[in-house]
């Protein structure tokens, strides 16, 4: 052993130029092979040493964030969101102030056909309730909600105008106060039913009040008498006329009920442009916020990118 190890250490300079005792020509290819390649693969688990650039690489890879995601934001994408979803809020409720001029129109073009047609037991009062309706009103209403849709489009279409969105604002609010002013006046007839109900009793022919009693099963408009009744098969007598009662009573109920009704949906339609004049400010806020982050971008120079 010590012999050999002597005989190791006294070996000539040259001996590494050439191939040790006992070894091949194969495995001093072998050797000149490895020493192209790189260093031998090591079996303890330890990785070869890799250049300072290259661990510079691996460092950046696997700890820092990619610039994909830093840019955008987390923030902004948030914002980016937000938008769409008030741009599509109003979108949606801008398609139900549409929708609330159609019922207008609808509404008062279908009563006037109704009103012209010949009266019926079923259908006499409602078309006298009807008839106290401005609804004359309610289409020039309607076609005021016509045009402000038609105006709102514009400024749908356009994402970075403001103009139409003013002008359609107030147009929204002359709308509210337009529908807001027919409500208010129905809802001021139910406070005087009786005495509106009396002049119109008054106005309509004999077939005409037949057909209330027949519907209401009474007889005159206070009571049989005051003023007189039509004598019809409800009410064939006086004795008869005198048990059944006048028809101001259960014509004063259907009244109210009836109109609370229409009232009502008025000013829902009100509530509606209400959303809506809401909606459109928000929305020019937003417009005015991303106008003012475009100017800042263009005066730092990120509008060129």
């Amino acid at each position: 052993m010590n012999g050999s190890y002597e005989e190791e250490m006294l070996v000539p300079a040259d001996a590494c130029d050439r191939p040790r005792c006992g070894a091949s020509e194969s495995g001093t290819r072998q050797l000149s092979n490895t020493k192209r390649q790189g260093p031998p693969r090591t079996f303890s688990g330890a990785q070869p040493a890799s250049p300072p650039n290259a661990a510079r690489s691996n460092f950046t890879t696997q700890v820092l964030p990619s610039r994909s995601f830093l840019c955008p934001s987390s923030r902004e994408a948030f914002v980016e969101m937000a938008r769409d979803n008030i741009l599509l809020t109003y979108l949606g409720i801008d398609a139900l102030f549409l929708a609330t001029g159609g019922l207008l129109m609808i509404f008062a073009l279908v009563t006037k056909t109704e009103i012209a047609e010949n009266p019926t037991a079923d259908n006499v009062a409602r078309d006298l309730l009807f008839d106290m309706c401005p609804l004359n009103a309610a289409i020039a209403n309607a076609v005021m909600v016509f045009f402000t849709f038609l105006m709102t489009v514009p400024a749908i279409v356009l994402p970075m105008t403001r103009g139409w969105l003013k002008v359609s604002g107030y147009m929204m609010v002359v709308c509210a106060l337009f529908t807001m002013i027919i409500g208010l006046d129905i809802w001021f007839e139910t406070l005087k039913t009786r005495e509106n109900l009396f002049a119109i009793w008054k106005r309509q022919p004999a077939s005409t009040q037949s057909l209330i009693q027949s519907q209401f099963i009474c007889c005159g408009y206070q009571n049989s008498t005051s003023p007189p009744f039509v004598v019809d098969s409800t009410c064939t007598d006086a004795l008869v006329a005198a048990a059944q009662g006048g028809c101001v009573g259960p014509l004063a109920s259907f009244a109210n009920n009836f109109l609370d009704i229409i009232f009502t949906g008025a000013f829902g339609i009100v509530g509606v442009d209400a959303a809506l004049i809401i909606m459109t400010a928000i929305l020019l806020k937003d417009r005015k916020e991303k106008e003012r982050y475009r100017h800042i971008d263009e005066k730092s120079g990120a509008g060129a990118f």
